[in-house]
């Protein structure tokens, strides 16, 4: 059945689909709220690792399939990867090795980095096609509102100027952080979700053609 990831009906599903995330994350967030935890084991935290090993697996899951942008989603997949083996810290160091998540981060960041390299004139050409896309686009404001904004945003010295050094509470600052880092990791999951279907559809018009 060929499915045509443009249509109306499929850009009504997308409207459906996304906002149900978004309700997801806001609901995971005021649960955890209403317990005041935003720890490891908490449902926002667990939503991050969820997105993100998604990201991993549905990256992988591209470049074997197309070789087209293959050493594009190398490199996406094991971002993805090690972003959650990142967030799996403090059980691997619990479980593992009071370093394995670093050992683990190594494990995947050298054979990669190996591959590129090797592959660099294809990884240039599938990276410089991807990067033209408004997909891509998406992809790197989901980085920066992870990686940069949410570091800046949760900044202790904001806080203590908002709330005083006696009102001061880290959970308050963490609640807020973590939030914000949920956000960037849907919005990475959405954008690769919608480069992957970007691909899906230039094969199959590739193969129609």
């Amino acid at each position: 059945m060929k499915i045509n990831v443009n249509s109306l009906t499929a850009n009504i599903v997308r409207i459906f689909v996304y906002a149900l995330l978004f309700f997801l994350i806001a609901k995971t967030i005021e649960i955890d709220m209403a317990k005041q935890s935003f720890k490891e084991s908490s449902g926002t935290e667990y939503f991050q690792e969820l997105l993100i090993l998604a990201v991993a697996l549905i990256s992988y899951f591209i470049a074997y399939k197309f070789k087209s942008v293959r050493y594009f989603f190398i490199g996406l997949g094991s971002f993805a990867a090690v972003s959650f083996v990142r967030e799996m810290d403090a059980w691997l160091e619990g479980h593992l090795h009071d370093k394995g998540w670093q050992i683990i981060a190594l494990c995947i960041l050298i054979p990669t980095i190996y591959t590129l390299i090797k592959n660099r004139k294809s990884f240039v050409k599938h990276f410089t096609e991807i990067s033209a896309t408004a997909y891509f686009k998406m992809l790197i404001l989901g980085g920066l509102v992870l990686h940069v904004f949410s570091r800046l945003y949760g900044r202790k010295v904001i806080w203590k100027s908002l709330l005083g050094e006696t009102d001061y509470r880290r959970s308050i600052k963490d609640a807020s952080e973590e939030s914000i880092e949920l956000l960037g990791y849907l919005m990475i999951f959405i954008a690769t979700v919608e480069l992957s279907l970007y691909i899906y559809d230039k094969a199959k018009k590739s193969l129609e053609n």
